[in-house]
């Protein structure tokens, strides 16, 4: 028996469940996994996105007095009008519960307007507008001392002018008091160019919580995501969330431990920030939790369940023949190369949602990167500085060393040195002589000159710098200075420097050609000392002081790189900020520009750690900035468009896709060529098949290769051979059986071999001997085919030119079992069972001869008799000799003598009985006629219903010879 070829039902199952079940729980799993974390990553992102900006506007929001800056700040930018912010500040008076007071002072009108009574001091109300204007325009300048006088009488007596810059500076502007004992209001000013205003608000207003009041109230109204906020200040606790006071202080000590800014914590994601006085401020947003094994149990018990299923409706036994098999390559390379591109197509979805994110990263940190880089140019303006106006200066030497200083001359310098922004001092050695930025005083007497022409008198501060100027210039000559003079420049260089003498010098002596910081004024200036020598190279003659104005210039600079801060490689658009005002340079008409206000006012010195998205008209902007030190006195944002970004990401992902497609597309063509080069072969094969159930035998395939199919294609083409020579033998075969009917007398005979292969190994014949007889024969060979044939048809040559032995039956077997046996080899020891009878047409006998056949029967249906007609001898080739003889056989009306081969009597059924000789008579008796076709008819039906749809196992081959009655 052979083996079966095909795969086991256990092996095709097991495949199944591989391929059907494990890879797609294990791909789901791992897919599902990813997507998890990365949608964290995601949430995390966004919450740490919208927390941070969050958490500096709240810790602006802490100091109520900072609150409320940022607050009439606001006011005072949309207020497009005096009437505009007079209904500001009463709308956020009556919000806020408190009573506010305020003056604003017209430019246009030279009025002022107040919501309190200042007719009686109307005059140095007047005058305290003129002094706001000149601190907001020159930020950081000395406040003359009897225009701080006239402040402290106004608004209290601690008050100090300069510091009024501190209500409207960008970075955490302050409600200054006005004086120590808090009687006195506290003091809110700006000022613009349509209009100055000063707020006074109750001291009491520190002590309230308006700020994080306002803050949690906006915070939650533009909540989308159902974040719960959390505000620990001491042992006060400020929260919407459903977590704990314990829970609370829980997180705090865990972010203050790890540094960490997003922790996961109980199905949520918290975000948590110490402020800077130290209360902890915590936002939380509930997640899916990362948990995925329920997720995957749920996939994975409906997977099974609908494979299940398939399984019980389509059995794998009859899956393969349902499935054709250019369908099944299709699949199966289909499903072996989808299912990855559609898992990276998952995975790259990801991707780009990651990549989203990290590009608006990458924005950011390019932002600062450009904000530095204009920080560096104008650093280096700076740094050209002391070139620039050492050259001014040196260009009058000539000029100084013949007609010394001057008004004229003065009067040059100064229109030469005014147009660079900058605060100077250029002192004489030798004489009371100084010019400054204001004036020039000579021989004691002061010539105004620039812009402010109010100035009438030498400034103090003018004169101290003249006497130290003097001092340094004696010490670097290395010329007497009185006891008198030196006192002067002790109390000098301490209330300049807040320093002993010999470290003032030691001060100017570093800044000597040199840029760096003279140390004294509340806000310092980059600075440098030049000594000019028009006499003699080795004594100076003039000492020059300059002061380079920062925030004057960083205006003129900044409008001069406008073209490189709108239209650069980078895409990006940089806005800056000075004080209140917003230079936007044209990126947009925003209606909502105060958005961007509130950007700046939240801003620090340092650059933000996370980049901020803002919504302007419609649309997001990647907003970064911050207050730059270098710059000073502004502030820079760096705008770039998120819709960019999107941009970008969309042509990826078109790319992506058109890759996918190609791959696809790879896919297919794959699948389609080795269906071609699996089937291309198949089909030449299944032309084979026809030819050959059409018994074209002489149909051959061409040369496939050198592959299985090749060699199978070679083995069909040997094998059609062998079927090319089948039927030739059964052509053979067809000729060996009677070819017509014979005349057999009162003798009715009928017989046919039904056979299993299309060359049987049943030899049936029969001819007329002569005119008073005729022969039948009946043989069987052992095994079919070609071989089987070849005996037969050696068999019938032999006993056509026996025709001396017709008539002798045992020596004509005689003769034919010395001819078979002559033809026995080692590869071919065919045998042949044969059995031979003679009719006498005349005498109703029969003369019959067996060689190892089947016991013939006599039956006759009218008797009821079987009668078994038993001739044993060796089959035809078994033996060298045979001992083969004949027995008469006499023939009454109605008997009939059936020969037939051992195919009949060993065919088994269902049950795997055989028929058997006993069954065999009884199915004789009982189908018995006089009729030799009906009674073969009759016994070939119940033969056929014995086997009950089994295919037979031998060849069936029967004769009948029956005596006919008179009358029939």
């Amino acid at each position: 028996m052979r083996n079966n070829p095909g795969i086991s039902t256990t092996r095709a199952f097991l495949s199944l469940f591989f391929i059907a079940f494990v890879m797609p729980v294990l791909i789901f799993s791992a897919g599902y996994r990813y997507l998890s974390r990365a949608n964290l990553e995601l949430e995390e992102r966004s919450l740490l996105r919208r927390s941070e900006p969050a958490a500096a506007n709240l810790d602006a929001s802490l100091n109520n007095g900072s609150f409320w800056c940022l607050q009439l700040n606001e006011v005072f930018t949309n207020a497009s009008d005096v009437k505009d912010f007079q209904a500001g500040v009463a709308s956020l008076s009556a919000r806020h519960d408190q009573k506010l007071r305020y003056v604003v002072w017209s430019t246009a009108s030279s009025d002022l307007y107040s919501n309190f009574s200042v007719a009686a001091r109307r005059s140095e109300w007047m005058e305290a507008g003129r002094v706001i204007r000149t601190i907001y325009s020159s930020p950081g300048d000395q406040v003359r001392m009897l225009d701080g006088f006239l402040l402290k009488k106004l608004l209290g007596p601690h008050i100090h002018g300069k510091r009024l810059y501190e209500t409207f500076k960008p970075v955490r502007p302050r409600i200054l008091e006005t004086d120590f004992a808090m009687k006195h209001p506290l003091v809110w000013v700006n000022s613009r160019r349509e209009f100055t205003a000063m707020v006074l608000l109750p001291p009491a207003i520190l002590k309230k919580r308006h700020g994080i009041t306002a803050f949690f109230k906006q915070f939650a109204s533009t909540e989308k995501n159902g974040d719960e906020f959390a505000l620990l200040s001491g042992t006060k606790l400020y929260s919407n969330s459903s977590l704990s006071a314990a829970e609370i202080n829980n997180l705090k000590d865990r972010f203050l431990k790890t540094g960490i800014k997003v922790v996961f914590s109980v199905q949520r994601l918290v975000f948590g920030e110490q402020l800077s006085d130290g209360s902890f401020f915590m936002v939380a947003r509930a997640v899916k939790s990362s948990h995925t094994a329920k997720a995957e149990g749920l996939f994975a018990l409906g997977l099974l369940f609908f494979l299940l299923l398939f399984i019980r409706s389509c059995p794998l036994n009859r899956l393969s023949g349902r499935l054709r098999i250019n369908t099944a390559i299709y699949l199966f390379i289909g499903l072996s190369n989808i299912l990855p591109l559609f898992l990276l197509m998952f995975f790259t979805s990801q991707y780009l949602a990651q990549k989203h994110q990290v590009l608006i990263d990458d924005k950011r940190a390019e932002s600062v990167r450009f904000i530095q880089l204009l920080e560096q140019q104008f650093q280096n303006e700076i740094e050209r500085f002391p070139g620039k106006v050492s050259a001014i200066v040196d260009s009058f030497a000539g000029e100084l060393a013949q007609y010394s200083l001057t008004r004229e001359i003065a009067e040059r310098i100064h229109g030469r040195l005014a147009g660079q922004n900058l605060i100077f001092h250029l002192i004489a050695s030798n004489s009371q002589q100084i010019l400054t930025t204001d004036g020039f005083y000579s021989d004691r007497k002061f010539v105004p000159l620039g812009k402010i022409q109010y100035k009438l008198e030498f400034a103090r501060i003018d004169e101290l710098m003249m006497k130290m100027g003097s001092c340094y210039l004696a010490f670097c000559n290395k010329t007497p200075v009185s006891q008198k003079t030196l006192t002067e420049t002790e109390l000098v260089a301490d209330t300049l420097f807040r320093k002993p003498v010999d470290e003032a010098m030691h001060v100017f002596v570093e800044l000597t050609g040199k840029i760096g910081s003279l140390g004294f004024g509340a806000y310092s200036r980059p600075s440098f000392v030049n000594i000019l020598a028009v006499n003699s190279p080795g004594y100076g003659d003039y000492l020059g002081l300059y002061q380079y104005n920062v925030e004057k210039n960083a205006l003129d600079f900044l409008n001069a790189c406008r073209r490189e801060r709108m239209a650069n490689s980078a895409g990006l658009k940089v806005v800056f900020a000075r004080g209140e005002t917003v230079y936007l340079d044209g990126v947009a008409s925003f209606s909502n520009v105060e958005e961007i206000s509130r950007v700046f006012n939240r801003q620090t010195e340092y650059p933000p750690l996370s980049a901020e998205v803002i919504t302007l008209d419609g649309k997001d902007w990647i907003c970064t900035g911050f207050q730059s030190s270098v710059i000073k006195g502004h502030g820079l944002i760096a705008l770039y468009p998120v819709e960019e970004i999107d941009k970008k990401l969309g042509r990826e992902k078109s790319d992506l896709i058109m890759l996918f497609a190609i791959n696809l597309l790879i896919v297919f063509a794959i699948a389609f060529f080795f269906s071609h080069m699996l089937l291309g072969p198949v089909k030449w094969l299944e032309e084979g098949t026809r030819a050959i159930n059409s018994r074209d035998f002489a149909y051959r395939l061409p040369d496939l290769g050198n592959d299985e199919m090749g060699r199978m294609a070679r083995i069909f083409n040997e094998a059609v051979t062998d079927f090319e020579e089948l039927s030739v033998a059964r052509v053979v075969q067809q000729q060996l059986l009677p070819q017509g009917k014979i005349d057999t007398g009162r003798f009715d005979m009928f017989g046919r071999s039904t056979t299993l292969a299309d060359l049987g190994g049943d030899y049936l014949d029969y001819f007329e001997i002569d005119a008073e007889s005729f022969a039948a024969i009946l043989g069987d060979v052992a095994g079919h085919g070609v071989g089987a044939a070849m005996i037969m048809a050696m068999a019938k040559s032999a006993i056509l030119n026996s025709t001396d032995y017709f008539k002798a039956p045992a020596r004509l077997v005689s003769r034919l079992n010395n001819l078979i046996y002559s033809t026995k080899t080692r590869k071919q020891k065919k045998v042949m069972t044969f059995q031979y009878l003679m009719v006498n047409k005349l005498s109703h006998t029969a003369t019959y001869a067996n060689a190892g056949g089947c016991n013939p029967f006599l039956v006759n249906g009218k008797t009821g008799k079987v009668v078994e007609v038993a001739l044993p001898a060796a089959a035809l080739g078994a033996f060298r000799k045979g001992d083969f003889r004949e027995m008469e056989i006499c023939f009454a009306p109605g008997d009939a003598l059936v020969l037939y081969s051992d195919g009949i009597v060993e065919a088994r059924n269902l049950a795997g009985e055989e028929i058997g000789y006993e069954r065999f008579k009884s199915m004789l008796l009982k189908n018995w006629s006089h009729d030799c076709e009906q009674f073969y008819n009759s016994m070939a039906a119940e033969y056929q219903h014995w086997l009950g749809g089994v295919e037979p196992q031998d060849d069936m081959t029967m004769l009948i010879v029956c005596l006919r009655d008179g009358n029939s």
